[in-house]
């Protein structure tokens, strides 16, 4: 049996905008979702989601609960999610497209410019603040 490959995902909210990235690569290439990327070898979940928004969208930020897991058979995969705060904000290393969305816009817009399940794990996330 495989084991399955581990990624992060980071919620950030700002000015009651959700801050999203568009992904670059397959699958769901050009869509948006949460910033994050594949846990390294022997990395927390926490300093997964820290690395990863700080390479791609430039701030460093504390994580905490709550806490979403999505199975993602398709493709052998678990996702964690959590919520962070911005601590500060840095020049990204990587030259990734992210834009705030206002929360009333994100959930008035079409489900297809999301990766699966986006605006139901951001729902579940947000109704736990």
């Amino acid at each position: 049996m495989n084991s399955f490959r581990r990624g992060v995902s980071g919620l950030i909210v700002k000015d009651q905008s959700l801050l999203l990235i568009k992904r670059e690569k397959a699958p769901y290439k050009n869509r948006w979702t949460l910033p994050g990327g594949k846990i390294e070898k022997e990395e927390s979940i926490d300093n997964a989601i820290k690395r990863e928004i700080l390479e791609e969208v430039g701030l460093i930020v504390d994580v905490y609960q709550p806490l979403v897991i999505q199975i993602i058979k398709k493709y052998n995969y678990i996702l964690y999610t959590k919520c962070c705060s911005i601590v500060k904000e840095e020049i990204p290393v990587e030259n990734i497209e992210f834009q705030y969305f206002r929360i009333i816009d994100f959930f008035l817009m079409e489900k297809r410019q999301f990766t699966p399940d986006l605006q139901i794990i951001i729902k579940t996330l947000l109704d736990q603040l």
